[in-house]
């Protein structure tokens, strides 16, 4: 089933929920919007293994205190049920026509932020870091080509909109990255190597779960089973016969040799 903000569970409806509760009382007149992207927002959200992806958008940096009252509120939300990725930005464009970012919650940093928590003179980190430009222009395309406005202002007038080149750019530069590591998350890999290769190809911006689509039908034959195999564990269906790592290997190469040419 294509899991959507629209027929999700009660639980992963609850989840945000509460954070459309806690976040206006936490940032009071300072809040500006509350942003829903990614699966849940696009469709293809798997509840075995997607995050939410919000974007909490502020007039103002937010303060010491404020933010450690919003690091404590995402790790007890995290992962009740699924795990939370939040990005908070401060609207005011740079000259890259990006946004501050004041704070960036994701799992891999749960320990960090415990860490900081429990030291009276450590604050959670501002986020600055884990998130680069690219990202950041990955996550606004995704906010105005499929992203709810679940508070505030909307989308349009909120969330800067990245110019066709810096979102190329962006896409083959994160892709890049990713083939340094392609074991870190075959899954994503995978699927993003599809995602990526649609928009040079087509310039469409597809879901991990459309890009799976297309790649098996525009993408070379040979790549076809390690494809389905990475679209079936993403839905969370049971594996049929697992693919060797030489394809993967092949498809990397592929990607590589792609974005070479189109960089």
């Amino acid at each position: 089933m294509d899991y959507n903000w629209t027929n999700c569970s009660k639980v992963i409806k609850a989840e945000v929920n509460t954070l459309l509760l806690e976040f206006p009382r936490l940032l009071d007149d300072h809040l500006l919007g509350i942003y829903l992207y990614g699966s849940l927002a696009s469709g293809g959200f798997n509840p075995e293994r997607s995050n939410i992806n919000l974007l909490v958008l502020t007039d103002h940096p937010l303060e010491d205190k404020v933010r450690h009252q919003v690091a404590t509120l995402l790790l007890r939300m995290s992962r009740v049920p699924a795990p939370l990725d939040c990005i908070f930005a401060v609207k005011q464009e740079t000259a890259e026509g990006l946004l501050p970012i004041t704070l960036h919650y994701h799992e891999k940093v749960r320990e960090e932020y415990q860490r900081a928590l429990r030291s009276d003179n450590e604050q959670p980190p501002n986020g600055a870091t884990s998130i680069s430009n690219d990202q950041q222009i990955l996550a606004f395309q995704a906010l105005r080509t499929d992203g709810i406005c679940l508070y505030g202002q909307s989308i349009a007038d909120a969330i800067p909109q990245p110019s066709a080149v810096a979102f190329r750019n962006a896409l083959i530069h994160e892709m890049q990255a990713e083939l340094e590591h392609p074991l870190h998350d075959p899954i994503a890999f995978v699927l993003n190597g599809c995602r990526a290769m649609a928009y040079l190809r087509s310039g469409s911006l597809l879901s991990k779960r459309d890009a799976a689509i297309w790649g098996l039908t525009q993408l070379p034959e040979q790549y076809h089973s390690l494809i389905q195999q990475a679209q079936a564990l993403y839905q969370g269906e049971r594996l049929g016969r697992p693919v060797g790592r030489a394809t993967l290997d092949n498809f990397a190469q592929f990607l590589q040799e792609t974005f070479q040419q189109a960089a």
